[in-house]
């Protein structure tokens, strides 16, 4: 069976629920880190050509930086400003599922699991050539073939080459929100929980491979089936909902460097 803390990397324990981070992360940046063009639902900003390092005095060229694009959207500020507020309400609703429903919840090892799972499945988006087992069971059959279907259709002529790197950083922002439900097929109770996810993800970008960091929230919905009677066992979390997929810099924002 698989579990949100499956595995030594799981097994880290944390705070009993987590302070959501506050709104100043989607604008951190580590000091070493190049410019910082943005993207809003409104306007878009052109990287600095100084990400190329420039030309030194001796006449060779130094590493590059990497360029710093932080994706801002009016809906996820306005739900990363709720934040707080939601997540203490909702952390109330998982206490009381958890007396009426012994061991479905443990906030240590959601508050822990959820980056881990978030590392893993956004590290194998791309599913059209890859692999699928290590995702199955983690993911519900019905994102798994949207995953499919996404990762097989064809890119517009002129869009700039990008390439998904690695994911450099990952936190769980808080919980957004909870929602009990009953399975259509079996007439079991589950609970969704959906939370927002703090990334930042590098993307090789252009023929040249320039690095781009790409600091991103995300909407993750998480299910568990819940016991019908005493003695079943409780089911495994799995991720059924997704707001992102792979990062393309927007219309206006220029990849030339």
């Amino acid at each position: 069976a698989r579990s949100l803390d499956d595995g030594a990397a799981l097994r880290r324990r944390c705070r009993l629920f987590g302070d959501p981070l506050p709104l100043p992360w989607l604008w951190a940046t580590s000091s070493d880190e190049g410019p910082t063009p943005s993207s809003s639902s409104t306007s878009s900003a052109e990287p600095s050509a100084a990400s190329n390092g420039g030309a030194s005095s001796s006449g060779s060229s130094p590493k590059r930086k990497p360029v710093v694009f932080i994706e801002r959207k009016i809906g996820e500020l306005v739900d990363v400003l709720l934040l707080p507020f939601r997540h203490t309400v909702v952390n109330v609703n998982l206490w009381a599922m958890k007396f009426a429903f012994p061991g479905s919840w443990d906030a240590n090892e959601f508050w822990t699991g959820a980056p881990e799972a978030f590392r893993m499945v956004t590290e194998l988006l791309d599913v059209k050539d890859r692999d699928v087992r290590p995702l199955q069971g983690l993911i519900s059959e019905q994102l798994l073939e949207e995953l499919r279907e996404a990762s097989s259709a064809p890119s517009a002529p002129d869009a700039p080459q990008v390439t998904f790197s690695e994911v450099l950083d990952a936190r769980l922002l808080g919980i957004f929100t909870v929602r009990m439900r009953v399975d259509s097929a079996t007439g079991g109770a589950m609970v969704h929980v959906t939370v927002l996810i703090g990334a930042t993800e590098e993307y090789l970008v252009g023929e040249d491979e320039e690095k781009w960091h790409v600091k991103r929230i995300h909407k993750w919905k998480f299910k568990r089936d819940l016991p019908s009677e005493e003695g079943e066992a409780l089911g495994d979390w799995q991720i059924i909902e997704i707001n992102k997929k792979r990062w393309q810099p927007p219309p206006g924002v220029s990849t030339r460097v």
